[in-house]
């Protein structure tokens, strides 16, 4: 009886350790969508990723026309809980209207959200502004 009493911490151990390598698997997949939706310019499918999903306006819709993500990369993952991350992004885009590359660095929070089993971003969308 001593020996599975001893085994059962390490059975525990080994089902947590499984359970936030799939929430950090769940999370990865979700970044990567949330940046395929900025990279392909559509605001209402990166909206959707909000915990509550802001509105967009005919003026953003019009400036994200001319808008090209060129790069978009992860400068910084912080777990700030189990269920909460803080991105730090460099995002590159262009506008083609004045042909110009520009550069923004922002920060992005998210949150597990168990009653919609996803993660969400609490962050406002970016803005792409000459």
């Amino acid at each position: 009886m001593r020996p599975l009493a001893l085994l059962m911490p390490l059975v525990l151990l080994g089902l947590f350790a499984c359970a936030a390598q799939e929430q950090q698997r769940h999370f990865d997949e979700t970044a990567f969508a949330f940046e395929r939706a900025l990279r392909w310019q559509t605001l209402d499918d990166a909206a959707a990723f909000q915990k509550t999903p802001q509105s967009i306006s005919p003026e953003q819709r019009a400036r994200m026309k001319h808008i090209r993500l060129t790069g978009y990369d992860v400068i910084r993952s912080t777990a700030l809980s189990p269920d909460r991350v803080r991105q730090v992004v460099e995002i590159r885009y262009y506008n083609e209207n004045r042909a110009i590359e520009r550069s923004k660095t922002v920060e992005l929070e998210w949150e597990y959200d168990p009653k919609k089993e996803r993660w969400v971003l609490l962050s406002p969308l970016p803005e792409f502004r000459d």
